[in-house]
């Protein structure tokens, strides 16, 4: 291929040689032409790597990357340092797009600027029946981009599929998908790339389709391990904290931003418990915890119910031990209105 593509499309694959096919598929049928495809294989133990070298040997657009397995943000970030394109689109290699979504994105970049053109999606079961759709408004955000983010609740659509990003800008900025961080690593990525941003335009177009794998309560109850929760929290702590600092943001929308880091800190509360810590250790994680946020916790921890206030104040004033002790009875009688247990 002689010529720059206007598109790189970058694939990190992984055990999903039953669906890869239908994937590239959708992609090699595009009605825009003009991308190349990035198949990166993450250390994949099927036919996967296979399968991407024999799709590469029919088609020129292809270009295949394989490495050892060291996680989707991993395989991305290989993608992103190979791409030719002028713009960087993800898709998941279990999902598949409709024939028009390069097309859709390509012709929702406005005239001027560099930033972020977000579309909806449709998810399906692992069985192929529609289960749902993620819906945006037609929108333009050219001015306050942060109070954009809060007002239209874009935390929500953290999913790297589904937009188009200029790589000029990411490559300038050195941005890069953090690989320590092992959930919400999509969003993080995008708030990066938003913070840098002229203009975000949402798109009420639904052209990928995501396949989802587990249910909403299994979803819910998967954790990290407290250290890898904790590092999940500093990271979005941090990027909501750089919108409060560049962006003027009304009292309201500033609230909304601290009550989603609120959201992302229990899950490091929970974290010790959905994972079997023994007591001692629970404590100890919570006493080094306090040390470290006890500022953090008592000025912006913004809990939603009233058992979740006692449990703040237990932990602030009384200790780890009774924190622990408390939401130990609550899990016990599985109080409904307390974080993780609705």
């Amino acid at each position: 291929m002689n010529h720059v593509p206007e598109i790189s499309v970058i694939v990190p694959v992984y055990k999903v040689e039953e669906y890869l096919p239908q994937c590239i598929d959708s992609i090699l049928a595009q009605t825009f032409t003009n991308f190349e495809l990035l198949l990166v294989d993450d250390g994949s133990p099927d036919r996967c790597g296979e399968i991407c070298e024999e799709y590469a040997g029919k088609d020129t657009r292809i270009r295949v990357f394989h490495q050892q397995n060291s996680g989707v943000s991993a395989a991305r970030n290989i993608g992103l340092q190979h791409a030719k394109g002028t713009y960087i689109v993800f898709v998941d290699s279990d999902d598949w797009v409709s024939t028009d979504y390069l097309l859709h994105l390509y012709k929702s970049l406005p005239d001027t600027g560099i930033g972020l053109v977000m579309g909806g999606a449709l998810k399906y079961s692992i069985d192929g029946k529609l289960i749902g759709k993620i819906t945006l408004p037609e929108i333009f955000i050219g001015s306050n981009i942060g109070e954009g983010f809060a007002e239209y609740g874009l935390d929500r659509f953290g999913f790297s599929c589904s937009k188009l990003y200029s790589a000029e800008l990411i490559r300038e900025n050195k941005l890069c998908f953090d690989c320590n961080v092992h959930c919400m690593e999509d969003l993080i990525f995008m708030i990066d790339y938003i913070l840098l941003s002229d203009y975000i335009r949402l798109c009420n177009f639904m052209d990928y389709n995501y396949r989802i794998a587990y249910s909403a309560e299994t979803l819910s109850s998967r954790m990290n391990t407290y250290s890898d929760e904790y590092n999940i929290f500093s990271a979005y702590r941090s990027r909501m904290e750089r919108f409060e600092d560049v962006c003027c943001l009304s009292d309201e929308l500033t609230r909304y931003l601290r009550h989603s880091v609120s959201l992302v800190f229990q899950r490091v509360l929970l974290s010790l418990h959905t994972n079997g810590y023994p007591f001692r250790q629970r404590v100890a994680c919570l006493d080094d915890l306090l040390s470290k946020e006890k500022e953090w916790i008592e000025e912006r921890f913004m809990p939603d119910y009233k058992a979740d206030c006692i449990a703040k104040y237990l932990l602030c004033h009384m200790g780890g031990g009774f924190f622990d002790c408390w939401i130990s009875l609550l899990r016990f009688l599985r109080f409904k209105k307390s974080f993780g247990m609705h």
